[in-house]
């Protein structure tokens, strides 16, 4: 749970499902749904031996913003 929580704050994707969870459900069910999340983010890790896809990363580039970011790692 403390995962979920520090993940809520920081990672924007998990942020903004947070918020939405927020609006609809007590603080400690939404954090047990973003645990879920990373949960099953984990699974499909190890289930398909991927590294975690920056789905915000992704996002930008379909927009066509700047496919590099400060922030990621050059690939």
């Amino acid at each position: 749970m403390n995962a979920a929580m520090v993940a809520a704050q920081h990672a924007a994707s998990l942020k903004e499902l947070n918020q939405n969870y927020l609006k609809r459900h007590p603080k400690k069910v939404a954090r047990s749904h973003i645990a879920n999340k990373i949960a099953t983010y984990i699974w499909h890790m190890l289930h398909n031996d991927e590294p975690y896809r920056n789905h915000v990363k992704e996002k930008y580039e379909k927009n066509g913003a700047a496919k590099t970011s400060a922030l990621s790692p050059p690939i």
